[in-house]
């Protein structure tokens, strides 16, 4: 290209080759994980909390915080399971399909989310009543206090169930000025 031509693509258009590439590596992954006897393990603690929440019907499913599955390896495991995991609920029925938000998702990274059946959110969109699923696989503390806040009423915590990091060890790295502040916002 010449000194000051104008360059009409740019890093964030989606690569089809490697969003195909990608989508099949996520096929293989869900394969593995449907015949994993860990991932069954899994699949029955999710149907655990999912009955005692009275969660049996219209799931919706929110990922926040994955990660790009073009780029990193761990996203794309983890949206594997996501995804073995919705289907693994459908019970005969066409699965949900996930709204998923990550300020950090690229072109290709959305194109590949759409492929596979998930909705790209323009925000962090967390549903106010209903059933929800949070699917959180690596979220700061403050990114699920951001998601619990517009369903911060019983009726609508009871009829939520989030995969993510331990709250344990969100209090265990929480310095005491962090819990004089928390007790003072009460």
């Amino acid at each position: 290209s010449s000194p000051g031509a104008i360059d009409s693509s740019t890093e964030d258009d989606a690569d089809e080759k490697s969003v195909c590439r990608i989508k099949d590596e996520i096929g293989s992954l869900r394969n593995k994980l449907a015949n994993s006897s860990g991932f069954q393990s899994f699949q029955t603690l999710f149907a655990s909390a999912c009955e005692e929440q009275r969660i049996v019907t219209d799931m919706r499913f929110v990922c926040l915080g994955l990660g790009s599955p073009i780029a990193h390896p761990d996203a794309r495991l983890q949206l594997a399971v996501l995804l073995e995991l919705i289907a693994s609920t459908a019970a005969g029925d066409a699965p949900s399909s996930p709204s998923c938000y990550d300020p950090i998702f690229s072109a290709s990274d959305k194109a590949l989310l759409r492929a596979l059946g998930c909705t790209c959110a323009a925000r962090a969109d967390v549903p106010a009543s209903g059933a929800a699923i949070l699917f959180m696989p690596h979220c700061y503390r403050e990114i699920f206090e951001a998601a619990l806040a517009p369903r911060w009423n019983e009726e609508s915590l009871l009829r939520t169930v989030i995969i993510g990091n331990s709250f344990k060890s969100f209090v265990d790295r929480m310095t005491r000025r962090d819990v004089e502040v928390a007790r003072r916002e009460r």
